[in-house]
């Protein structure tokens, strides 16, 4: 896909400075702005949130261009096989490729993980040449199994992405994507058989050192019979204490009621 040539402010636009690929035929011009382009790279390590000077960058290459080449183009190329496994080594290829043809290169490419044009990989080139660039890229991308035919690499018929969604884009950075990946293979080092079999060990041991505990003794049928009537002439012996009390009151007074009676009956003889 060729456009017109990303404007200074662009978001785009030197997002991944750091594997910047520079191709000018003057290499004392491209020195210079290599040199500009490492200033900028320690600037943002240092100062995160300060101007950068990547804007500057971006009006003095886009002018430079324009006024040597007399066009001004960027050119994205689909390299969809690309991932953090294999980019490496496929942008070490790339940089070989384009230093042994400078007379076709005369620009800048990045690598982007995906953005608000293109929701994949692909390769960004910014400069002159874009129609003859489009085709090298992808007959390259092509060649190293990133693509499996030129169309597909070309994407002439695909629409932008931020027109197919509208849900929030993510843009990725190849940063980011290297660093998941190293932690990844740091991860594959590790055998987690070997864990399984430390788990396993340990349990076992666990189960040497824990303490024998001797269960209660089974009661027989006829003991737990006996248990049973026992409980039960407990409870018909069972009474309150208040009870207890009303029964001896009672008893009390019919002694007395008997006493009075007898005494009565004496006095009418």
């Amino acid at each position: 896909m060729i456009k017109e040539g990303l404007k200074p402010h662009s978001q785009s636009n030197g997002r991944e400075l750091e594997y910047t690929i520079l191709s000018l035929q003057n290499k004392e011009i491209e020195t210079e702005f290599a040199k500009i382009i490492d200033n900028i790279i320690d600037t943002k390590r240092l100062y995160p949130r300060s101007r950068n000077g990547l804007k500057r960058f971006n009006v003095l290459f886009e002018t430079y261009i324009k006024k040597i080449y007399k066009e001004y183009k960027t050119v994205n190329v689909y390299a969809r096989n690309l991932n953090s496994e294999n980019f490496l080594d496929f942008w070490d290829k790339l940089k070989r490729f384009v230093s042994a043809n400078p007379h076709i290169f005369q620009g800048r490419l990045e690598p982007h993980p995906a953005d608000k044009e293109i929701n994949s990989w692909h390769i960004q080139y910014t400069g002159a040449n874009a129609v003859y660039i489009e085709k090298v890229l992808a007959a390259f991308i092509v060649k190293q199994g990133i693509e499996i035919s030129m169309q597909m690499a070309l994407g002439t018929d695909t629409k932008p992405y931020f027109e197919t969604t509208d849900e929030p884009i993510y843009v990725s950075r190849v940063s980011d994507e290297l660093f998941v990946q190293n932690l990844v293979n740091q991860s594959k080092r590790l055998d987690p058989k070997d864990d399984l079999l430390q788990a396993q060990e340990k349990i076992e041991r666990l189960k040497q050192q824990a303490p024998i505990v001797v269960p209660p003794p089974t009661l027989s049928t006829s003991t737990q019979a006996l248990r049973q009537r026992l409980e039960q002439l407990r409870s018909g012996l069972s009474f309150t204490p208040n009870r207890a009390i009303d029964d001896i009151r009672s008893r009390h007074s019919n002694r007395a009621r008997d006493v009075i009676d007898r005494i009565k009956r004496e006095r009418n003889l």
